[in-house]
């Protein structure tokens, strides 16, 4: 019993596969006294040999032993068998395969999957093997069957976890682990080294948040509280949160940051993964479109208006003069519609630059939404006469402050999607209401409506609704710069719509007194 137990202390020792093999082998020779021993791993159909190894054999031996029994042979019956197979002579079966005396073969199984077998052959000392060389044998080959099966797992996790690292490190955005109260930064990738650079070495969080000069977009420093790692350390997801950091290069950098946090099978939070995503190159990007967008706006605006007024004053002295002819008035009309778009289109691009740059102005005063309200659907009316505008407005809602000219913007942007989105001859109702400390402006249709992937990018730059029926002109960026502009006055804008039966933009507006 002794052997035995060192046999299988020893099947306990972390090694290589090949060097498995050989020690279950070896220890099995040695507990049963056999002169031969050789073990095979199989395939999960039992047809191909996956790996082998044999001691105390020749080459010539081997050789005469063959790769892989056929199946009139011993040892290719034995594969049908799931039980162990004791023979005291191997020369009285039709095919030897090599093996000159007694033999022993123990199965290696995991429940009822056989996937490789143990023999060993020539009792030294001894005609054949004994039952107590073969319960022994048994015991052992379960254990090596454990440790085989233990030792896939681990290198298969371990091949796993090489390539998700591998994964990692080659992964563009910088990566960081960690896994201690602190926040000490224990893992990071290539990315990560590149991007942050000596504040990696920082021993703990409040080191790395000096080191790495992390502060919000408006020049605050972060606090440790506000650091989006310690709010994961603390069972918070932060997801895209920008800031500025201090690169190597000593520039303050862009970013956006997202910090996990993980819990290993129990629901402690043992530690935070945290993702960087560099915004450089999408800042210089809208930096540029930004600015294209203004000297294209700013060009324009000239000359447009210039054909505008040339039209205008031809027009007037056509109606005035004996040369105007109806063809010759249709044609300085079209160019006034036509120079009329080119200019919403130009202060579109204005409007859309000053918002991203955050160069609104606003001339703010109180206003009687009502009363705006009624001043501004009369226009509205005659330049969306094919719909039916329909008003209802609350008789006592508080005063707002507001930019009057924004306000009109804002609302003719508005209905002017509605008219666009919906058939002619159908209504739009706008409704005024208090609420929530403010006012409520909704505007509904009864259109197609928007689709729920079509929600999420309403209030992009140059979004537009995809219809098959219309025909839309300008940029897309008529809600981008509505949402803008009620931002600034402190507003909010949501949409609700099922698709197939319309849409309501509802925005509010705080008090003024609330302001």
């Amino acid at each position: 019993m002794g052997a035995l137990s060192d046999a299988m202390l020893a099947l306990e020792r972390s090694m290589p596969i090949q060097d498995l093999l050989k020690c279950i082998v070896t220890k099995s020779c040695e507990l049963v006294g056999a002169k031969y021993g050789a073990l095979e791993l199989l395939n999960p159909e039992g047809r191909e040999i996956l790996t082998s190894i044999a001691i105390g054999m020749s080459d010539d031996e081997k050789t005469s032993a063959g790769d892989l029994p056929k199946r009139d042979e011993l040892l290719g019956k034995l594969r049908k068998e799931e039980l162990t197979l004791r023979v005291s002579r191997v020369s009285q079966e039709k095919k030897v395969d090599g093996f000159p005396s007694s033999f022993l073969r123990v199965p290696l199984r995991l429940g009822d999957a056989i996937f490789g077998n143990l023999y060993v052959t020539d009792k030294l000392g001894a005609a054949s093997f004994s039952e107590e060389d073969e319960r022994f044998l048994e015991v052992l080959g379960t254990q090596a069957a454990l440790a085989v099966d233990r030792l896939k797992q681990t290198t298969q996790a371990k091949n796993s976890r090489e390539k998700i690292s591998s994964i990692i490190d080659h992964t563009p955005e910088a990566i960081l682990f960690t896994q201690t109260p602190d926040g000490a930064l224990l893992e990071s990738n290539l990315a990560a080294k590149k991007l942050l650079g000596p504040a990696l070495s920082a021993r703990n969080l409040e080191e790395w948040l000096v080191a790495s000069g992390l502060k919000f977009p408006d020049g605050r420093p972060c606090s440790i509280s506000e650091c989006p790692i310690w709010q994961a350390l603390h069972g918070d997801t932060v997801t895209n949160k920008e800031f500025f950091i201090a690169c190597p290069d000593n520039a303050d950098t862009p970013i956006s940051m997202t910090a996990i946090p993980i819990c290993e099978d129990s629901p402690e939070i043992t530690g935070a993964i945290v993702v960087i995503h560099d915004l450089s190159p999408e800042k210089k990007l809208d930096r540029l479109r930004d600015e294209f967008s203004a000297v294209i706006a700013h060009d324009l605006r000239n000359p447009i208006q210039s054909i505008s007024m040339q039209a205008e004053l031809l027009l007037r002295k056509s109606s005035t003069e004996d040369f105007g002819r109806t063809e010759t008035q249709q044609a300085l009309l079209r160019i006034q519609r036509n120079a009329d778009c080119l200019q919403r289109i130009a202060n579109d691009l204005c409007d859309a630059t000053r918002i991203d740059l955050k160069r609104l102005k606003l001339d703010r005063e109180i206003v009687n939404p009502r009363t705006a309200l009624q001043d501004l659907i009369p226009g509205i009316r005659m330049t969306f006469n094919k719909h039916t505008i329909a008003i209802a407005a609350a008789e006592q809602v508080p005063l707002i402050l507001i930019d009057l000219t924004k306000f009109v913007q804002i609302l003719t942007i508005i209905i002017e999607n509605a008219a666009k989105s919906s058939d002619e001859g159908t209504r739009i109702e706008v409704v005024l209401k208090s609420a929530e400390g403010g006012v409520i402006i909704s505007i509904r249709d009864h259109g197609i409506g928007i689709s729920k992937e079509n929600m999420l990018k309403l209030y992009n730059h140059f979004f537009q609704e995809q219809r098959s029926d219309a025909h839309t002109r300008g940029l897309g960026l008529g809600l981008f710069i509505a949402k803008g502009l009620i931002d600034a006055h402190g507003g909010r804008i949501w949409a609700e719509s099922m698709f197939g039966t319309g849409s309501t933009i509802n925005i509010w507006f705080p008090s003024a007194s609330s302001d």
